[in-house]
């Protein structure tokens, strides 16, 4: 039975190579936009005052889609997006502690960046396939109240081809729950606690972009070349504060007394969020913590005599002795990630 579902599907022969024995990875969306682009041609000659001639031009593919944050399905985007994990640890029986790096020295490889397939279910007639998909970016969101997103924004070569409907597999969803907002067991800024000590966090958002160059095309080719990685990898972000107490803009301002200084200290940001016991005082977790963070901006605005809130942006910056700008441990009971598949 034909069924709206997104899935993605390794590319272990290549870029743009889609492997119908590997697995595919369902998940569970909120939306998508994922759509295919032409750049047909239609030159503009002087002979007429409409183009009388055409020529097809190249493809592109891209879009996003919004997922929810979990201890399994979510972390094969991780390793999609920043490669294996750097370390997969048995820290207790049958659980394991992963760490995956941003920012620091990641590379196209087979324990590196991967590309995949992305399946797009529309539940009628033909399923969509568009192959030589990477991740662009990546957002995680935790606000007060919600569950916890994430977005991840794709791009493919632009080869999309129908193929036969099928339906989704979300056996990997059972026994276990998506992260909420009531799953943040620590959140420090600076190693001051902000879950209980005004200011307290409202919100916080982690972008992490993985720029490529989609103007790669070769000769003889209408699709994207290859998997490029191009630019800089900076993570940027924003936090909600109650603003009961001043002191994360004391922070950005770089108080010295009452005045403000002309340079700033970095500092660590660490968000953990805690889902269920898998085995005796062990359980699914995720932390994300920013080394070296900056604050960008500072916004308290008034608005009547409502509840103020205080909306600081910031980014992050590779840290010397950690070699990463963000570290991401998961800890949970996939022993590898070496090969990505829809189960543990």
């Amino acid at each position: 039975m034909a069924e709206r579902y997104i899935a993605l599907v390794e590319e272990t022969s290549g870029y743009g190579t889609h492997v119908t024995l590997n697995d595919r990875i369902y998940y569970k969306i909120l939306n998508e936009s994922i759509e295919t682009t032409r750049g047909d041609h239609f030159p503009e000659t002087v002979d007429k005052w409409t183009p009388t001639s055409y020529a097809k031009g190249p493809f592109a593919a891209g879009g996003d889609f919004a997922t929810l944050v979990d201890p399994h399905q979510f972390v094969k985007i991780l390793a999609f997006h920043l490669g294996d994990p750097s370390t997969s640890t048995l820290v207790a029986e049958t659980v394991y502690q992963h760490e995956f790096r941003y920012g620091g020295t990641e590379s196209v490889s087979a324990t590196g960046l991967k590309s995949f397939t992305i399946i797009k279910g529309v539940g009628i007639e033909k399923d969509r396939r568009f192959d030589g998909g990477v991740i662009t970016n990546l957002t995680v969101e935790a606000r007060a109240k919600e569950v916890v997103a994430a977005t991840v924004t794709v791009a493919g070569n632009g080869r999309e081809t129908l193929i036969t409907a099928s339906g989704a597999s979300y056996a990997m969803y059972s026994g276990q729950r998506y992260m909420t907002f009531a799953d943040a067991a620590t959140m420090t800024v600076g190693n001051t606690d902000r879950l209980t000590t005004d200011p307290t966090i409202e919100a916080f958002t982690l972008e992490l972009p993985r720029p490529h160059d989609l103007d790669h095309y070769r000769l003889g080719s209408e699709y994207v070349a290859d998997q490029t990685p191009h630019g800089s990898a900076i993570p940027t972000g924003s936090m909600e504060f109650t603003f009961k107490s001043q002191d994360e803009h004391e922070r950005f301002l770089s108080i010295v007394g009452a005045t403000a200084t002309d340079k700033q200290s970095g500092h660590i940001t660490v968000l953990t969020l805690r889902g269920d016991e898998i085995s005796s005082g062990y359980y699914n977790q995720i932390t994300f913590s920013i080394p070296e963070t900056y604050y960008t901006a500072s916004e308290n605005a008034l608005t009547g005599r409502d509840r103020i809130v205080q909306t600081v942006n910031y980014r992050g910056n590779h840290h010397a002795l950690s070699g990463v700008s963000v570290l991401i441990t998961v800890q949970n009971k996939t022993s590898s990630y070496v090969n990505l598949r829809n189960i543990l």
